[in-house]
């Protein structure tokens, strides 16, 4: 993930095309992190007062941590926030918020209904409060936001590729693709992306993109 945004960066910085949409990718502790502060909000808002107020302080410093990167824009100037999370401890998802509409996204690529209580309850119940904390704008209800399933993705045909599943749909959203019209990967396919996954960590560089081909998908956008 972090070789992805790197090269986000470096493509926006050279002027192979504009950033636009801007994502933001959060660091998946986020919602490790998350759920407990959601417990402890919960639990404090039974008492009120300070208790309360302390509960929500913690969580807003937690945030600030997670909201700027050393490479690429913040959370604030991001349009969409990437939010890779294991659920369960078994299987990666991939959480996607919008901060424009305060709305969120999860792509699971073996699930069609997702039932992740307490990861989803982080995106659509903390992450845009504390949003709303931070920059509140005009017209954005933090305590509407959902979070609904894309229901049209690759999906996985084994148990062992939902990692590889979540890097190749930040990969797909930042190329300009639309997931919902994506066909479904072979399997030869996925190798493939675990091999280039593996060889790109060994020389620590995202495979590049031609401009020509980026500034069609995002025209054909």
């Amino acid at each position: 993930m972090g070789l992805l945004r790197t090269r986000e960066e470096e493509i926006h910085t050279g002027g192979i095309w504009e950033r636009k949409p801007v994502y933001y990718f959060m660091d998946p502790y986020f919602m490790v992190l998350g759920k407990g502060h959601v417990k402890k909000i919960r639990k404090a808002s039974r008492v009120g007062g300070d208790t309360l107020q302390r509960a929500w302080n913690k969580a807003l410093r937690s945030f600030t941590v997670f909201s700027s990167a050393t490479v690429g824009p913040s959370v604030l100037e991001a349009d969409y926030i990437f939010i890779p999370c294991c659920v369960r401890d078994v299987h990666w998802v991939l959480f996607m918020f919008g901060t424009r509409r305060f709305e969120g996204l999860i792509i699971d690529s073996m699930n069609d209904e997702p039932d992740y209580r307490e990861d989803i309850r982080v995106v659509s119940w903390l992450l845009p409060r504390l949003l709303h904390m931070v920059h509140p704008v005009e017209g954005l209800d933090p305590t509407s936001a959902e979070v609904l399933a894309l229901p049209s993705r690759p999906k996985q045909r084994n148990s062992n590729d939902c990692g590889v599943y979540v890097m190749k749909y930040m990969d797909y959203f930042t190329q300009g693709y639309d997931l919902a019209e994506v066909p479904n990967w072979s399997q030869e396919e996925v190798d493939t992306f675990r091999y280039r996954i593996a060889r790109e960590l060994q020389l620590g560089k995202s495979r590049g993109i031609l401009a020509i081909r980026m500034r069609r998908r995002h025209e054909a956008s």
